[in-house]
């Protein structure tokens, strides 16, 4: 028996595509996302509309930088990548997260923070467990599926071409800076590991690689998947963080000084989404079990999943210390704090006191 044709005006319009797309556009991004289940037909339509695509991340839209949307749904998923997520005592306004030098309540020993193996242990612990698919396991095999949604979906619109990262080195005499960029067109860890050995640590750079390149036009802008491959899976990544927009952290701006604002602020160019490092170096670390503070570390878990999948090599993935930086420097010595704040943090206040 031939189905019947919907006969009411309402079920009607619901098959011409032009009014069904007009409608599923005033849809929420999880709704929307969900609504390909309906039939075929809707699943060909919201594929196929660059509209509808761009209002669920998987395409870019183009306007105004300064009118960035982070994606909603990923907001919810992976809640510490973005900010105004996370509600504990480790965030403080305006500043980074996990912050750079956590409290000894969370390293647990009073020199625990100078030691990288076991700072980053909690480190990961502070920042993992705030993802679902860390709180709920029966979850993580979905979340962690190769095909899943949220990997090819943008961050934010408009999309952040690249992923920027900037490196502090705090050495005896000094303290240093290294600055890379992260292409948007990589899609994952294994886009990466082909990007570095394509521009391997000593050689010589692009002649255009001294401004920021657009990879929108490429159909690039980061994903989620690139985004968490990176953070997870960089394991040269010491004392790391995440920032957000122009500004850079008020704990580090105030420790380094206006130097760090203007290579910060040159790296917030490549992306709204910083990741931070803050890395000692020491001539001799204190003995620490680094096998099994590895074992427990909630990245290398992942890792380890990574790998099981053929994604990672047996060997653990590095990237920034075998990757060609964009820029290097030196921060000189920083003692004066209050013209500083002036210029840089508080411009409202250096005009009224003024």
């Amino acid at each position: 028996m031939a189905a019947e044709t919907p006969s009411s005006p309402l079920h009607r319009s619901l098959l011409i595509p032009e009014i069904l797309e007009r409608i599923l556009i005033h849809l929420d991004i999880h709704t929307l996302l969900f609504s390909q289940r309906v039939c075929t037909a809707w699943a060909s339509l919201i594929q196929e509309s660059p509209s509808l695509q761009q209002a669920l991340f998987f395409a870019p839209a183009q306007w105004s930088k300064e009118d960035i949307i982070y994606n909603p749904l990923l907001i919810k998923h992976f809640p510490p990548f973005f900010p105004g997520t996370i509600q504990n005592d480790l965030v403080k306004p305006r500043d980074c997260y996990p912050p750079h030098f956590l409290p000894m309540q969370y390293v647990g020993n009073e020199n625990a923070w100078s030691h990288p193996v076991k700072d980053d242990l909690t480190r990961a612990e502070v920042f993992y467990s705030e993802l679902p698919l860390q709180k709920y396991p029966l979850r993580r095999k979905a979340y962690l599926y190769p095909q899943a949604s949220w990997r090819r979906m943008l961050t934010q619109q408009p999309p952040a071409p690249h992923i920027p990262v900037l490196r502090v080195w705090s050495w005896a005499r000094g303290k240093t800076f290294d600055r890379y960029r992260i292409p948007g067109t990589l899609k994952d860890v294994m886009d990466l590991e082909r990007y570095v050995q394509q521009n391997p640590k000593d050689s010589e750079p692009p002649e255009s690689s001294s401004s920021p390149t657009n990879n929108l036009d490429d159909g690039g802008g980061v994903t989620m998947g690139l985004l968490f491959d990176y953070v997870t899976c960089d394991l040269d990544l010491k004392w790391w963080m995440i920032m957000w927009g122009d500004l850079p952290p008020v704990s580090m701006a105030l420790e380094l000084g206006p130097e760090y604002v203007d290579a910060y602020k040159r790296a917030a160019e490549d992306g709204s989404i910083v990741i931070l490092t803050f890395q000692i170096v020491q001539g001799a670390e204190w003995w620490y079990d680094i096998a099994g503070a590895n074992a427990k570390n909630l990245r290398f878990r992942i890792v380890d999943e990574y790998r099981a999948r053929g994604w990672v090599g047996e060997r653990p993935p590095t990237f920034s210390n075998r990757l060609r930086a964009v820029e290097n420097g030196r921060f000189p010595h920083f003692t004066t704090q209050a013209p500083f704040l002036a210029r840089y943090l508080l411009p409202g206040w250096g005009v009224a006191v003024g």
